[in-house]
């Protein structure tokens, strides 16, 4: 098993060479690609949101009864 001292010296000098000897890239986002790509991000960050939100009193209530506190989560109650 190599140590970690070795693994971040080989990681450092990966690093360092890979900034050194860089290479040019032929790419090229479009404003209509990086605008889709901003609009999947926000809408997988709302998404999980949402699950959050919808599965959060479960949670809640998951863990307060391991931890010996019960409250009523019924908000219509």
């Amino acid at each position: 098993m190599p140590k970690w001292s070795t693994v971040r010296a080989s990681g450092s000098l990966f690093i360092l060479l890979s900034s050194i000897f860089v290479s040019d890239a032929h790419a090229y986002i479009d404003p209509g690609s990086g605008s889709a790509l901003l609009q999947l991000i926000l809408g997988g960050i709302a998404g999980i949101g949402v699950v959050v939100r919808l599965y959060w009193d479960r949670v809640k209530t998951k863990y307060q009864s391991l931890f010996g506190r019960v409250e009523s989560t019924n908000r219509h109650e």
